[in-house]
């Protein structure tokens, strides 16, 4: 059993044995007019745990952002 880390993220189990972090993920999307909205629900999941990964936005007048989240899962 090595008592070392092998990475980070990773975590040592009852077991002995080390295992690499799991993760959960969540989108959200809305329309480019609400735009705010998406703002005030990434803020909020913020608040529980979740890190944003990326933002796109795609489309002209009637354009659509969609974000994505991760949060790591409990041993």
């Amino acid at each position: 059993m090595s008592s070392t880390s092998p990475g980070p993220g990773w975590w040592l189990a009852s077991d002995g044995k080390w295992y690499p972090q799991k993760w959960e993920y969540t989108t959200r999307s809305k329309h480019a007019a609400h735009m705010e909205e998406l703002l005030r629900e990434a803020d909020s999941l913020g608040q529980q745990g979740w890190e944003l990964v990326n933002v796109m936005t795609m489309g002209g007048l009637t354009a659509v952002s969609w974000a994505w989240f991760k949060r790591p899962l409990a041993p």
